[in-house]
């Protein structure tokens, strides 16, 4: 019996160590921005695509378990918002502390305009994301024709927030967090950094075994050819149903900017660079047309970057390398110190 409990005592301390050594790896500052050099040394490099998602899973687990719970909105600041061409739009990482703090890229991956205000909805009732006022607050709304589809819920937006226990997630009630102890809900959060750092550095090594022996990560990396790119852009033409989604994305588009209008906070819309076969389809074209159509009965500034980027400039289908980043991120952040300058919580150097 003394054996057994030994063993045990044993056994829950190497657990418990584990546990809090891995904790501590995953909170430090000093390992993290080695992991952040190496990813994107190989972005550089083109080698991988940066996901920029620190010592997390996802980019999104980072902004959902790191950068929102430890932001600060009482200053406002500019915050855009889109699917995964946005969260992949700027290069956050390289920006000083100061516009660091009024700065945030929201993107989320495979979402809609529904999903999207859901989600703004959340930041706003919930996360006091206008702490400063609206006035303070500009939100730059980072658009792609894809969000123009209606993504099922369950397909992603849904399992993001739910994946942890912390959030629940459903049409008709939103975001919510999940309630519990504050000492199970700090459990919860310790365990996702753990399974992200352990989950995250697993991967990266796995990418770079797999990428050393020159396999594609993806079906659609580093395509350059213009054919091969037509010939995979041209299923999309296929699907005769994307009207109908096209027009409940286009009401939910509405309803999120007149929700922000009403709270007096200022929105921008910007078209992301897209690849030219996309620029011939039907649905493309069509959800650019709406989009103008809404943001000139809105009285919407549109700043139209869909040419910013030649064929080469991009990584994968939809998403930019680092010399297609590099130019994106150059417009879009003179568009953010413009507006901040307008709000008046930044004067530039």
């Amino acid at each position: 019996m003394y054996q057994q409990t030994v063993i045990s005592l044993l056994l829950l301390t190497t657990m418990a160590g584990t546990f809090g050594l891995t904790d501590f790896c995953s909170r430090s500052h000093w390992l993290a921005s080695v992991v952040d050099s190496w990813d994107i040394r190989r972005f550089i490099e083109n080698r991988e695509h940066m996901a920029n998602r620190g010592m997390f899973l996802e980019f999104e687990d980072r902004l959902i378990l790191d950068e929102i719970p430890h932001a600060d909105y009482s200053r406002g600041g500019v915050y855009f918002f889109g699917s995964s061409p946005m969260k992949w739009g700027l290069a956050t990482w390289a920006l000083p502390p100061d516009l660091r703090r009024v700065i945030g890229n929201y993107g989320i991956g495979a979402s809609s305009h529904e999903l999207q205000f859901a989600f703004i909805r959340h930041l706003i009732e919930h996360e006091n994301f206008l702490k400063a006022g609206g006035d303070k607050t500009h939100v730059v709304l980072g658009l792609y024709w894809s969000m123009g589809q209606s993504w099922k819920a369950d397909s992603y937006f849904k399992p993001l927030w739910e994946r942890h226990g912390l959030y629940t997630y459903s049409d008709a009630n939103g975001i919510q967090r999940v309630v519990a102890s504050p000492l199970l809900i700090a459990l919860r959060y310790e365990r996702a950094r753990c399974i992200g750092f352990i989950g995250s550095n697993i991967n990266r090594l796995a990418h770079a075994a797999v990428s050393a022996l020159g396999i594609p990560l993806t079906d659609t990396e580093k395509i350059q050819d213009t054919q091969r790119v037509s010939r995979w852009a041209s299923r999309l033409s296929d699907d005769s149903e994307w009207r109908v989604g096209l027009d409940r994305q286009m009401v939910a588009l509405q309803r999120l900017i007149d929700y922000l209008h009403q709270r007096k906070v200022g929105v921008t819309v910007v078209l992301l660079p897209e690849r030219a076969p996309f620029k011939v389809l039907p649905e493309p074209m069509a959800y650019q047309r709406a989009v103008h159509d809404l943001c000139e009965q809105r009285a919407i500034p549109v700043v139209d970057l869909s040419h910013l980027l030649a064929e080469a400039e991009f990584w994968d289908i939809n998403h930019s390398n680092y010399e297609g980043l590099m130019k994106t991120h150059a417009a879009l952040m003179s568009l953010a110190t413009e507006r901040l300058a307008s709000i008046g919580i930044y004067k530039g150097n």
